[in-house]
């Protein structure tokens, strides 16, 4: 009789077992819950397809303000592949490339990017901005005061740089391509001059002789 018994207790205590196997693959001894899977992470590739080499890289949450930090730690040559890892979110690129006179800045926004997704991104299909340097070419006059609009808008942009004598320069950067309005306050007469319809061409410097 107690040998029955015992039989059927064991029998019992090994089909509970065999349940709680079928419906719980994970047991570490002590019954805790099972740990949180691995972040399964994205990636995001930018392939250099430019003459020119890239200096800077920044990426960062769309939903973030600021930019992080420059994710190169040298120049990304003309030819060369950037890989970088990412947790799923949507994201915003800034790239830098420069020559010998000037930088020049793209932007790519909402990027998504998929857990186990490889998102390819080409440095030639990028936007370029432009820069514009601005040269005193007026004898005995410094300028006092720039101010920038795209052509015909009037929605001025000043630039505070301090005063800049004659045969002094500033570069004006990251313009996107198009033509912009210059308005100048000069030291003296005629004071306010304005120069319009100049030219902004991406990955070019292009100048305005001032006088």
């Amino acid at each position: 009789m107690y040998k029955k018994v015992f039989l059927i207790l064991c029998s019992v205590i090994l089909l509970g077992v065999l349940l709680s196997c079928a419906t719980d693959d994970y047991d570490d001894g002590y019954n805790n819950e099972p740990p949180t899977p691995d972040v399964i992470l994205g990636t995001i590739t930018l392939l250099n397809d430019t003459s020119l080499p890239i200096s800077e890289i920044y990426l960062k949450s769309s939903s973030a303000l600021p930019w992080r930090a420059n994710k190169l730690s040298a120049d990304l040559l003309p030819g060369q592949l950037w890989t970088f890892n990412v947790k799923p979110d949507i994201f915003d690129l800034k790239v830098a490339t420069t020559d010998t006179l000037s930088i020049y800045y793209a932007y790519r926004y909402d990027i998504p990017i998929y857990a186990a997704q490889k998102v390819a991104l080409y440095a030639k299909d990028l936007v370029f901005s432009g820069s514009l340097e601005i040269v005193n070419g007026r004898v005995g006059a410094s300028i006092e005061e720039i101010n920038w609009s795209p052509r015909g808008l009037n929605t001025w942009n000043q630039i505070t740089s301090g005063s800049i004598p004659p045969g002094g320069s500033i570069q004006l950067l990251d313009l996107e391509p198009g033509f912009y309005d210059i308005w100048i306050a000069w030291s003296n007469v005629p004071v306010n001059v304005y120069y319009d319809n100049n030219t902004v061409e991406s990955l070019i410097l292009h100048t305005l002789n001032a006088n």
